[in-house]
Formats: structure tokens, C-alpha cells, sequence
């Protein structure tokens, strides 16, 4: 069997797995409630007749049908023995059971379990009231659906169905296999020789990639797979030869193994005079010539499978190891030019809409592109799931909570249809507002999303969702939502109309909030690392409104100056701002946190800082006595090399003076025609070269009282110490 057959059967396969459910005596369901993390709860009552009740269980759904069943009558309200058999010899898929009542000939029981389903989707509908209205002010009316599929294969024809929460725990555990505890072996105490320890030889870890069933592989804009392509650094490669009556059973490399005539090989490909001859643990043999169906004389072989099935059995293959190993699907889309043409568009469409049909969530799909490559093709490739969504592989610390919601009727949904359950229909608090979220990914740093913010009038959790928003009998626009908690509130965007601008400023600062030790010009302060958020909050509205400003928190810092009555959601703050009409409005969020930091005492940023520190009332009085000390000499320091650029810079403005007095008497000298002027050129020269001499003396007076400076400032540093007030503690 070649590759190609082997994915068609699988896909096959795949399809009709689906229709087992668990089958009791033709006994309908009565009762259906549907959870969140793919199970879901049944409940069937039954009368028993004969002392007996047959169960069919498929086998893919035993361990969780064990696991959970529970039979009681309802007469005596006692639990009923179950019995199956352990030979499946003629079975198949389906385990044949039987419900024994003893010691009566009629019972009516009710059985419950708990098997595999898909999860409910949860969808919602808001409509909010005129503004204008008295009546309808400070409300909205809210609305709630529960998506269910029904791929059990088995029809729910008046039947009680619910939904239930997410916080519900499930897991797989293994009840059907027969397990059997190996004893060790004792004898008498005669023993002539021991045996040594088995050797052990560990394994170098597998990668990730090479897990069961395959990780990557490509489809063209006909739908024909191949692998074989380079996506980005990753590189697939196919070697896919087949041999008459050969199964392949794995690959490595360029290598693979195969089942041949009942045994196992690996063969490799290489290059020889002859062709391809293929070199195994049999030995190397040359390709067996095609052979001719000698039943019907020379007639064509059977024309081989479509490629355009064998790509969509790949690609809904794929789909299910991402849904079983908790995985993501990238979609590249590899193209020759800059950009891919509409076909190529088009198949990667219809592959995303595909994975999602079978069951991958959109969110763990991603949809890229890779320009000027050496084909045109879309690969597909298994990921590990922060790649593609990094919120749904790493765990919230949101709280779930517990929910339970029930159709008012009983309803009818044939297998392999789906279904909307109403779970909510009321009216609640809620207004319109505005929420700037600048940090999610489909935030906006510049303008406010219009919102709304409202309260969840029900005693349950409401999942997180799509909610449509209507007002006015016209559709506004539509949020998504997080888990809202009972009686919980929750500001949903649904618009983006620009009416509040928001001018965004951050601001980075430390300061020194005391120090640890000081010795030989170097010291050891804890600093406080500053941070602040500056928004500007502007209203074009001619109605006052509210701001939600959305502000992450970060575990590192800590919140010293911010708004006031800040709501706390996932991962981050609400603080509520209100906005007059027209109004402007600067709002600081400053956060710090505390560090370690070793300062130079000579650098003059250090300066600065201990001249802030003496000030404050947490400076240490017998420190704070030498760095006054310090202090003062460093600002002696300070004005004698002021002083000393300030003389500098006159006694070059003198030295200019001086070179043009001169150009001007050599000038008048030549032309012998000075008289009175030459004299008094002369006689400024001679002032200006005094102001010269007294400015350098000057110089040098003050460069003598810097270096003093200096020296008694260093020496203070020297001087400078305190010993770790850490080591007290």
C-alpha cells in the first residue's frame, strides 16, 4: 500500500468513527447537558423488563462510560451490578453489556454517564436603549445562546438539554484493560551464582517533531499534496518510494522503514549504474518489475487515487492531531513574487475554513505569508500552540466559576445538525462608555473604543464570547467578552468612532531612597525605579461620558499615584475616568519599584542624588553629617571650576581685543598719518593687555584653590563611611 492509499483509508476512516454512540435497548435519552471542556452528561431512564438491560458501548468511549456510569433504581433508589464480557472476539468496535436486576422481573431505572462531545460555543445579543429615555437609562437588555453540535450519531428527539460550566474537571483513565501485577518469583535460600542488573541504556529524548502521524506537509492552489518545501528555516522532506506490496510504516531522514512480505526493513535510497537501487537490512535488490494482472491478460492497473482527497484526508489528519496533542496549524502561503495570487489565496481559505470544520479552534490558526520563495504552494505545519496563541497555552489566573443553564423546553436535534439553546433573556444595568486599551493586540494607543459596560444579572458565570449590539432597532456594531463572573460587571467594546482622543507620554526616573553602605568613593543605595503613564484624555462629545482606561499590571511594580476606584480584570486595571463635554484631561499613572545600585560618588549624577537624599526625613543623622560635609566641598569644587571656565572665557574676549587694537596700530603706523588716533590705540592696547595679565593670574589663583578643592573632596569621599545597615537586620 503506497503513502497516498494510506491517507485516503485514514481519512476515511476518520469520517465514519464518528456515529458510534452508546445504545441502551432503543431506550431514548431524557436528558442532555452539554460542558465546555468536551464531554458531556446523559441521562436515560428505562424499564427493565426480564432482569436484564443491554448496553452497546463503542470502544473509544468505554473508559469514560466506566468511569462515570451510574444505574440506580428508582424504586429502591439502589445502585444495580453491571456485567460485560471480556471476549470481543466479534464485536468490532462496540462492547456488548448487560444490566442485571435481581430478583425482579421489572424494574424502572435511570442510567447516567458521562462521554466525549464537542464543546458549546456561547453567543449573545445586546440591545441598548435611547440614551434620551428616562425609562431606559442605565439599562440594557441582554441576551444568550448556546451553541451544541450533535456528532454523537444519534438522534435527541425531545429531550432536556443544558449547558454547563468550563470549571468542570475531565480526564481520560484507563478501566477496560485487564491489569496484572507481576509478583516476584521466591525460592529456598540455595543459591550457587546471582545474576547481575540489567543494563540500562537511556535514549536521547526524541525532538517534539517526531511524534505520530506527520507535522507538515503542502498543498498547491489545484489541491494536490506534496511535501518537500521550505517554509521559513524548516525544511520537509519526502521520500516516499514504494514497492509492490510494501506498507510504509515510517520515515527518518532519508531513509524509511517498511513492511514487507509480513517483515520489517529499512532500505535507503542510493544512486547506481542501473538506476535506483534500494540498499536494506536484506540486502541491496534492484526495483521488481510491475507485473502484469495475469487474471485479465494485459489490462490497465487500477487508476490510482485523487490527490485532491488525499490532501483534504491530510489536512483533516492534521486537524485531529492538533485537536489530541493540544497544537496549533500554521498556513503558509509560499509564493514565487511579492504577493500570492487569488487561486493560491483562495485554497488557503478554504484549508483554514476546513480545520476549522473539523473541530481546531480559529484562534490556533495561523495564517501566514512567504514571499519570493522557489514555488508557489500553501504549507501547512503543526506548531507548539504559544507560537499561534500564547493566551490559550498559558494558564489565566481569571476565575471561572460555575454555571448551569437549561432550555425552557424540551428540545429535538437530529445527529449531525446543531443547534441554538436559549440560556438567558433579561434586562440589567448597563451604560454606554468608553474603554482606551492600548495593549491587547487589537487595541488602539490613539482613540477610545465606544463600549458598554454592564453588569451580569444572573448567579452564574457567563462564558466569554461574541455579543452582537443593537440600538435603535439597527445594529451598532460587536465585542467579544471575557468570563464575567456572577453579578460580575464587564466593559465590552463594539466600536470605534473617535470621538475621545488620547495623546499617550511615558516618563522613566530613579531616585534614592537610602543607602546600605558606603566605602572607599563607592556606595550602595537602594533606589526606587519610577514610571509613569501620562495620557491626555480628549472629548470631541457633546455629552459627558466615562473613560475605561486599561492599564496591565505587572507584579514588579507597585502603584504609588493613580485614578481612583480602579475594577480589576484579567491581568490588568479599569480606572474610570470621567469626561465633561468638550472636556480636556491629564491623567498620571505612576508606578515604582525597588533596586539595588552601586554609585560613584565622583560621577555627578550620584551628586545630584545625595543632595535629594539629605533632604528627606529617612537619611541617617550621622550620614547625613558627612555628606553635608561632602556636599559642601563638592559645590566649593564646583564654583572654583565655574569661576575658573567663566575667567577663561573673558580672557579669550580679551585676547580677540588685543589682536585687533594691533591690526589697527600696524595699520596706521604704515601710513604714518595716526597722529592723535595712534595714540590712543596705543594707550587702550596697553589696558587690554593688563586686563590679560590680571585675568590669567587670576586663572591660575583659582585652578590653585580647585585643586585643593579636589584634594579635600576626594579625601572626603576616602573619608566617607557606613557600614552595611543590611548586616543589623
Amino acid at each position: 500500500m503506497s503513502k497516498s492509499f494510506a491517507w485516503v483509508a485514514a481519512a476515511l476512516c476518520a469520517a465514519c468513527g464518528s456515529s458510534a454512540y452508546v445504545r441502551v435497548d432503543d431506550v431514548p435519552l431524557g436528558h442532555i447537558v452539554v460542558y465546555r471542556n468536551g464531554i458531556a452528561y446523559y441521562e436515560r431512564g428505562a424499564v427493565v423488563r426480564g432482569g436484564t438491560l443491554a448496553v452497546r458501548v463503542p470502544r473509544a468511549l468505554v473508559d469514560d462510560f466506566l468511569k462515570t456510569l451510574t444505574v440506580v433504581d428508582r424504586a429502591t433508589e439502589q445502585p444495580l451490578p453491571v456485567r460485560f464480557p471480556r471476549d470481543r472476539s466479534g464485536d468490532g468496535d462496540m462492547i456488548d453489556m448487560s444490566l442485571q436486576i435481581p430478583n425482579r422481573t421489572s424494574a424502572d431505572v435511570k442510567m447516567t454517564y458521562v462521554t466525549e462531545a464537542p464543546a458549546w460555543k456561547p453567543s449573545y445579543r445586546m440591545v441598548i436603549g435611547n440614551p434620551r429615555d428616562a425609562r431606559s437609562k442605565g439599562k440594557v437588555f441582554l441576551e444568550g445562546w448556546a451553541v451544541i453540535d450533535n456528532t454523537s450519531g444519534e438522534d435527541w428527539k425531545d429531550v432536556k438539554i443544558g449547558v454547563g460550566s468550563s470549571s468542570a474537571m475531565s480526564f481520560r483513565y484507563d478501566l477496560w484493560s485487564v491489569r496484572s501485577v507481576e509478583r516476584q518469583q521466591l525460592a529456598d535460600d540455595q543459591r550457587f551464582a546471582s545474576a547481575p542488573p540489567t543494563a540500562l541504556a537511556p535514549l536521547p529524548p526524541a525532538p517534539d517533531s517526531v511524534a505520530t502521524g506527520e507535522e507538515t506537509f503542502s498543498v498547491d492552489a489545484n489541491g494536490f499534496s506534496s511535501d518537500g518545501v521550505v517554509v521559513g528555516t524548516a525544511q520537509i522532506n519526502d521520500v516516499s518510494q514504494s514497492l509492490p506490496g510494501a506498507v510504509v510504516t515510517g520515515e527518518t531522514g532519508g531513509s524509511e522503514s517498511i513492511e514487507l512480505a509480513g517483515e520489517t526493513v529499512s532500505i535507503e535510497e542510493k544512486k547506481v549504474a542501473t538506476g535506483r537501487a534500494f540498499e536494506s537490512t536484506l540486502g541491496t535488490r534492484e526495483p521488481p518489475e510491475p507485473q502484469a494482472d495475469r487474471s485479465s491478460g494485459d489490462s490497465a492497473p487500477p487508476p490510482p487515487p485523487d490527490p485532491r482527497v488525499i490532501a483534504k484526508g491530510r489536512v483533516e489528519a492534521l486537524a485531529r492531531q492538533a485537536i489530541a496533542r493540544h497544537r496549533a496549524i500554521t498556513i503558509t502561503t509560499v509564493t514565487r513574487g511579492a504577493t500570492a495570487d487569488a487561486t493560491l489565496a483562495a485554497q488557503a481559505k478554504r484549508i483554514h475554513d476546513q480545520l476549522v470544520d473539523v473541530g481546531v479552534p480559529g484562534n490556533r490558526i495561523a495564517l501566514r505569508t512567504q514571499a519570493k520563495a522557489a514555488t508557489d504552494t500553501v504549507a501547512l505545519a503543526l506548531v507548539p500552540l504559544g507560537e499561534v496563541a500564547p493566551s490559550a497555552a498559558a494558564a489565566s489566573d481569571a476565575p471561572i466559576g460555575e454555571e448551569r443553564f437549561t432550555a425552557p423546553g424540551l428540545m429535538t436535534v437530529p445527529r449531525e445538525t446543531s443547534a441554538m439553546v436559549p440560556i438567558l433573556r433579561s434586562e440589567t444595568k448597563g451604560e454606554v462608555v468608553y474603554l482606551y486599551d492600548p495593549v491587547s493586540a487589537r487595541g488602539d494607543a490613539r482613540y477610545a473604543f465606544r463600549a458598554v459596560h454592564l453588569v451580569n444579572p444572573t448567579g452564574e458565570t457567563l462564558e466569554g464570547g461574541p455579543i452582537a449590539v443593537y440600538g435603535d432597532d439597527h445594529f451598532i456594531g460587536e465585542g467579544i467578552t471575557e468570563q464575567v463572573p456572577p453579578r460580575g460587571t464587564a466593559v465590552v467594546p463594539f466600536a470605534l468612532d473617535r470621538q475621545v482622543v488620547v495623546e499617550p507620554h511615558a516618563d522613566r526616573k530613579q531616585e534614592l531612597r537610602r543607602i546600605l553602605a558606603a566605602d572607599r568613593g563607592v556606595v550602595r543605595a537602594e533606589m526606587q525605579d519610577l514610571r509613569s503613564t501620562v495620557l491626555t484624555l480628549q472629548s470631541r462629545l457633546a455629552e459627558p461620558t466615562v473613560v475605561f482606561v486599561l492599564h496591565p499590571i505587572d507584579e514588579a511594580w507597585t502603584a504609588i499615584a493613580e485614578p481612583s476606584h480602579p475594577e480589576r480584570v484579567a491581568g490588568a486595571l479599569l480606572y474610570p475616568i470621567p469626561l465633561a463635554p468638550g472636556e480636556r484631561r491629564t491623567v498620571t499613572i505612576t508606578e515604582a519599584r525597588p533596586l539595588e545600585k552601586d554609585l560613584q560618588l565622583a560621577a555627578p549624577d550620584t551628586t545630584e542624588l545625595l543632595a535629594a537624599y539629605v533632604m528627606t526625613p529617612a537619611a541617617e543623622p550621622a550620614l547625613k553629617a558627612q555628606l553635608d560635609g561632602l556636599l559642601a566641598l563638592h559645590r566649593g569644587l564646583v564654583e572654583q571650576e565655574q569661576r575658573i571656565a567663566s575667567l577663561r572665557e573673558r580672557a579669550a574676549e580679551y585676547r580677540q581685543r588685543q589682536d585687533e587694537l594691533h591690526a589697527e596700530i600696524v595699520t596706521l603706523e604704515k601710513a604714518k598719518t595716526g597722529g592723535d588716533l595712534l595714540d590712543h590705540l596705543r594707550k587702550k592696547m596697553k589696558e587690554v593687555s593688563d586686563r590679560v595679565s590680571e585675568t590669567t593670574i587670576a586663572i591660575v589663583d583659582a585652578q590653585e584653590k580647585a585643586l585643593v578643592a579636589r584634594v579635600k573632596y576626594q579625601d572626603g569621599i576616602a573619608e566617607l563611611h557606613l557600614a552595611d545597615v543590611t548586616a543589623r537586620r
